[in-house]
Parts: C-alpha cells; sequence; structure tokens
C-alpha cells in the first residue's frame, strides 16, 4: 500500500505531501512517442470500468490502461490541499498505471496527457471508510494537573500509542510512517519502536532537551491498520522541564540528585537486601503519591505485606519506589529494603516537590537489572535494538 504521508529524517516531524508539480515534472515513459491518441486509454476500477463521478469503496485499486508511449500521468486529490499521488508504471502488465487502496473520503482527479496534445480525464470519489481506529497517546494529559491541559515532565518521558486492535505486519510501516514529533528544540537522533501489535513508542536517541515544547501527532486517516479498516488524526502536545537526573549508587548507599547537569544534592540511601535487590538500570519517575500511600506488595508468595509511605515515587510497574522510610535506621549505611529505595522522611519530602512524572532515576551497584518492560524502560535498549524495533528500519533494510 502506497502511502500519503512523507516523514522526516532526525526528529521524525511530518513533512506532508507534495504539491501538484507542473505537466513537465509528472510521470512520463522515456520512450519516444509514439502516434497513439489517449482516446483508447481505459479506467478500471477493482477490475471494472470507472464511470464518471462515480463513488466507489475505500481501498479500491485504480489501473489506468492502454496509455500510449510518452503519455504523463497524474493522479491526485481534489480537497484542499490537492495532493498529488504516486502513481507507478506497472511491471507485469504493458502500458498499464496502477494505484491501490485508494483513501477513503476523498475525490480524486485522473489525467493522461498525451504527447500528442490529446487528454484523457475522469473524476471520482471514495466512499467513507466503513471502519476506523483510533489511538491513545501517552502519557494522558491530566487537564487537573496542567495548564491548558498540556503537561509538563521529566526529559525521561517516553511516547507511546497504544491502538485499540493489532496492527498488522503489512501496515506497520505506514501508520509509523503517519506519526510525527514536532520539537522547539533539535532532540537528535531519534525513532518510534514497535513494542508489540498494539503499541508504538517513541524516544530520543538520548534524553529530551530541558525546557522543550513537543506535539505528537498521528495522520493517519489515508492509512489502514487493518483490511479495510482505517485510521484517524489525533494528537497531543506536552512540555519538558528542567533536566533532573537521579543517581542512586546502591552499593554505597547514596543518592545524588542533578539538575541541568550540576550536581544540587546528596542524601543518604538504604536499598533492597540480598534477595530483594533494588534493580539497576535506567528508569523512570512514572507516578507521585503524596502523603499515606497504601502500599501491597507480595515478593514471596503467601509472604507479602501491607504498608503505609509517605512521599512515594514509582518507578516499576510492579512496586519499586522511593519513599519515606522513618523505621529504618541505617540510611547510609546498609541495604534493608525489600526493594524500594528508603529515605529519611525530611529527605524523601524533598525529592518530591522537586521532582516530576519523565525524570530519570540511574542507579547502579546491584546484580539484578530491571527489564525494557517495567515503567518507562524504553531506556533501557541499546540505541541499536531500539532502531530495529521500527517497521520503517526494517523495510528500508528489505
Amino acid at each position: 500500500m502506497k502511502k500519503l504521508t512523507l516523514v522526516a529524517v532526525a526528529i521524525t516531524v511530518l513533512a506532508g505531501l507534495v504539491a501538484v508539480p507542473s505537466a513537465a515534472s509528472a510521470v512520463q515513459s522515456s520512450d519516444a512517442p509514439e502516434t497513439d491518441q489517449v482516446h483508447a486509454v481505459e479506467f478500471i476500477i477493482n477490475n471494472e470500468p470507472l464511470v464518471k463521478d462515480a463513488k466507489v469503496a475505500a481501498g479500491s485499486d485504480l489501473r489506468i490502461r492502454n496509455v500510449p508511449t510518452g503519455a504523463q500521468v497524474f493522479l491526485q486529490t481534489v480537497d484542499e490541499p490537492v495532493v498529488q499521488l504516486p502513481i507507478a508504471l506497472s511491471t507485469q502488465v504493458r502500458r498499464t498505471w496502477i494505484y491501490n487502496d485508494l483513501a477513503p473520503s476523498h475525490r480524486y482527479w485522473v489525467r493522461v496527457l498525451g504527447a500528442d496534445g490529446s487528454k484523457a480525464l475522469i473524476r471520482f470519489s471514495t466512499e467513507a471508510a466503513a471502519s476506523t481506529f483510533g489511538g491513545a497517546i501517552h502519557p494522558v494529559p491530566d487537564p487537573t494537573k496542567c495548564k491548558r491541559s498540556v503537561c509538563k515532565y521529566g526529559v525521561g518521558i517516553p511516547i507511546r500509542i497504544e491502538f485499540p486492535m493489532p496492527i498488522a505486519d503489512k501496515y506497520k510501516a505506514a501508520v509509523e510512517a503517519g506519526l510525527s514529533i514536532t520539537s522547539a528544540k533539535p532532540i537528535g537522533p531519534s525513532s518510534w519502536g514497535w513494542i508489540n501489535d498494539t503499541t508504538i513508542g517513541f524516544r530520543p536517541r538520548d534524553y529530551w532537551p530541558a525546557n522543550d515544547k513537543v506535539i505528537v501527532q498521528a495522520h493517519l486517516a489515508d492509512v489502514q491498520g487493518a483490511a479495510d479498516v482505517w485510521g484517524t488524526n489525533f494528537s497531543m502536545k506536552f512540555e519538558t522541564g528542567p533536566k533532573v537526573i537521579i543517581r542512586t549508587r546502591i552499593a554505597d548507599y547514596k543518592m545524588v540528585i542533578w539538575q541541568d547537569d550540576k550536581k544540587i544534592e546528596t542524601f543518604p540511601i538504604s536499598s533492597g537486601r540480598a534477595g530483594l535487590d533494588t534493580t539497576s538500570g535506567i528508569k523512570v519517575i512514572s507516578e507521585k503519591y503524596g502523603y499515606q500511600l497504601k502500599v501491597l506488595w507480595n515478593p514471596i508468595p503467601k509472604k507479602g505485606w501491607k504498608i503505609r509511605v509517605d512521599y512515594a515515587l514509582r518507578i516499576t510497574w510492579d512496586g519499586e519506589f522511593i519513599h519515606s522510610a522513618p523505621w529504618n535506621f541505617q540510611l547510609g549505611e546498609a541495604n534493608l529494603s525489600h526493594g524500594c529505595t528508603n529515605m529519611s522522611n525530611a529527605d524523601s519530602k524533598w525529592v518530591f516537590k522537586h521532582t516530576r512524572v519523565g525524570d530519570v532515576v540511574e542507579a547502579d551497584g546491584s546484580p539484578l537489572k530491571v527489564t525494557n518492560d517495567q515503567a518507562y524502560g524504553y531506556w533501557n535498549y541499546t540505541w541499536k535494538q531500539w532502531q530495529k524495533m521500527s517497521a520503517l528500519s526494517n523495510a528500508k533494510a528489505a
């Protein structure tokens, strides 16, 4: 299926569809002109003759037969903006031009211009899609906490889009090509990556720039996600705050806070004891809970517990938090927790106040590594691994 959108390199910004070129720049045979007249041209839809002003089903296939050598062939939408579509010469049927999977809810104009000045023209339109799909962009803005529904996150926030249905492999490249990221600041190399058939994520090679403004857009109205199921358009805006990196040195019982590449605080901590290790790797704050969070965690079957903690920052889906632990009297001296990062009440309050969702936690010194499917664990893929998860990257390689 041909894609109706193009994606720019570097920050994956949508380039849009090209404007209609002049007749001199249209697709054209390289053979010498013949004296054939274009009145013999046949316009075919789904193996049936195309009637002027016909309305055909979305996803229909167009064939233009008996095109004289040297003629120019145009297929374009009549809607605003006018878009020239990449119709192609068949490699199997002589003098036949093809375009498959016509998008829904468009008016089309086909022109064949002969070398002798003769013309063959026809207009038609496509019906609305019988079935459509959208998507949910995460993180989902909380209008009660964000100005104008534009939330501010830390520089480690990854983007993911969840679709309500599996996207078949044959459609993933087209769907991915319809997604774009627009950033006010350069973000360097970046890529989408398919987590599974229903979820695609986006991350730069490095973290987001601090104090950036970002627009995530899905231009999928002309794209199929499954046979005869067409997408819709949707978008989300967000901003990033200062670059905050929390570095926890598990073996040294120490946490160091960096902001905009400057060390601003150091705190004593206590991490997971042997057998209940705190994980090493890159983690991201995914949720914040203030006072009296109820935590139920059960790492050992039938031997779980329930506790109440303050100033809790979730950093993995399976229950790893940074939180206050006033009962732990060996902060900075020993690792005694059940897997969370323990701090004093005053220190955890400071960290809670000076961090936001999306801030990065870089932990080292533990034999247990965080898995890539944990809270915003995309940063634990190597850059080469992440790039290979792109359907567009795989399509180019093929």
